[in-house]
């Protein structure tokens, strides 16, 4: 979309839709980045209840299970301090833009200079107005440019997502009481858990 330098004003002014949702982001994933180490402790403290209350294959299942998702709160507040400071860097990109573009000028006019000297009106010339009017509509594209680069920027680093965990193949059968049918098998009887490879968190 082409713009003018009126339109490039406009768009930080009359027409801006200011910063507040930049800033609520930015503040979501503050608090967020805040909640997640109590988070990973107070699953780090499941985890050891699990190991100390299981033994055997049970207690790997278990410990292959939870501790991918005690790290995973940890590695994403990475990715929320990224979030956090490109909402500001995005805020502060837009302010400084709002501030650096200038209204412009009216746009160049043949004015009769005998009617400008009869009402002490400055003489301007057509040359003198389109060299203010230019001057003044650069600059705003300029001021947009550097915007559009900074935003750019922003949107291409913005994590796409905040981390993932992998599946866990673990399967859970009934092991029944030796000479009993395991149909039939009764409610004491042994649970058997067959767990595979620990899975590991995956970052994207």
């Amino acid at each position: 979309m082409v713009m003018t330098g009126k339109d490039i004003y406009d768009n930080f002014h009359q027409n801006a839709r200011g910063t507040d949702s930049w800033q609520e982001a930015q503040q979501a994933a503050t608090q967020i980045a805040q909640d997640l180490p109590g988070q990973a402790v107070r699953i780090k403290r499941l985890q050891d209840g699990m190991t100390s209350a299981w033994t055997g294959n049970a207690a790997d299942a278990a410990q292959g299970g939870v501790t991918p998702l005690a790290l995973e709160h940890l590695n994403i507040a990475d990715d929320l301090h990224t979030t956090q400071d490109l909402m500001s860097r995005q805020a502060a990109s837009f302010h400084q833009a709002a501030n650096a573009v200038q209204p412009m000028p009216l746009e160049p006019t043949l004015r009769d200079p005998l009617a400008a000297i009869a009402t002490g009106a400055p003489l301007d010339t057509m040359l003198t107005q389109a060299t203010r009017y230019n001057t003044v509509a650069q600059h705003n594209v300029d001021v947009m440019t550097t915007y559009d680069g900074a935003s750019r920027y922003n949107a291409a680093t913005m994590p796409a997502a905040y981390g993932t965990l992998a599946d866990n193949p673990m399967s859970v059968t009934l092991q029944p009481t030796p000479g009993r049918n395991p149909a039939t098998a009764p409610s004491g009887s042994v649970v058997s858990h067959t767990a595979g490879r620990p899975a590991s968190p995956n970052r994207t």
